[in-house]
């Protein structure tokens, strides 16, 4: 287990990025963190309204990439691949689990859902047909 450094050893630089990133660390260690940029005469303030301006930039960005991963879908050539190969795949590498692991791509992992089922069918309803067709 690797130990901290304690606050005082630290840069400047160091406990302004602990303060920006408050989120991150316990209240104890904002405290302390706080404190010890007051004994180095940091003016707290003059940073806050950079530190504001960030956290928006960063809350604007997951919301902007949420939104994003929300609305994604397959392509046709996506679609078209996992209906030929995908239940090959799932029968070589014995994984269903092939699609997007974040759950914010719901639909699209919907959609590949549909098309493996349908690529299955599809090729089951082929070798059957072609089967049949054999004398």
């Amino acid at each position: 287990m690797e130990l901290k450094r304690p606050i005082d050893t630290r840069t400047t630089e160091d406990l302004l990025n602990i303060l920006e990133y408050k989120e991150k660390y316990r209240d104890d260690v904002v405290r302390d963190v706080i404190d010890e940029l007051i004994s180095r005469n940091v003016n707290l303030e003059e940073y806050e309204p950079k530190w504001n301006a960030r956290r928006r930039s960063r809350a604007n960005y997951k919301r902007r990439s949420k939104k994003i991963k929300t609305n994604a879908t397959l392509s046709a050539w996506e679609k078209l691949l996992i209906v030929i190969v995908g239940p090959f795949l799932v029968a070589f590498f014995s994984d269903i689990f092939f699609f997007q692991d974040d759950p914010a791509y719901k639909k699209k992992n919907r959609q590949a859902w549909f098309y493996l089922i349908l690529g299955v069918i599809l090729w089951v309803l082929t070798v059957y047909l072609f089967g049949l067709m054999d004398p």
